[in-house]
């Protein structure tokens, strides 16, 4: 027999101020490429610190199927003068 999962509130407190989460699935929720974004930008991290955050992420199953991790290229920095 089948049931559907209960919604339930579970209390969730964070710095004096208490909150409600709405649980209505065991599935972990995974990380978009818009929540990874705003963090990574918030610790104003860098290019390759950000990429190795994303990657260690995808690595343990944490990020969406739709994020992308890219690596960037400073090839033009050789042909471009200083």
């Amino acid at each position: 027999m089948f049931c559907a999962p209960e919604e339930t509130q579970q209390p969730f407190t964070s710095r004096g101020s208490e909150f409600f989460l709405n649980v209505t699935s065991a599935e972990p929720q995974k990380i978009t490429q818009e929540e990874l974004s705003d963090p990574v930008r918030d610790l104003k991290l860098s290019n390759v610190k950000g990429e190795l955050l994303s990657s260690r992420l995808q690595q343990w199953n944490i990020l969406d199927d739709t994020v992308k991790v890219t690596t960037f290229c400073s090839r033009k920095k050789i042909f471009s003068r200083s």
